[in-house]
């Protein structure tokens, strides 16, 4: 267990979840206004 090795590689991966994290919350709001727009035409 060395002190500043570990440390240094899991910096890349903590940096790149961000980036998968709103790439997910892009599509899940994307897909809820679809949704919204279907359930608007449907009862129009």
């Amino acid at each position: 267990m060395g002190p500043p090795e570990p440390r240094a590689p899991a910096e890349i991966p903590f940096a790149r979840i961000p980036a998968w994290v709103n790439a997910e919350r892009i599509k899940n709001a994307t897909e809820i206004g679809q949704l919204r727009l279907l359930r608007a035409a449907s009862a129009a």
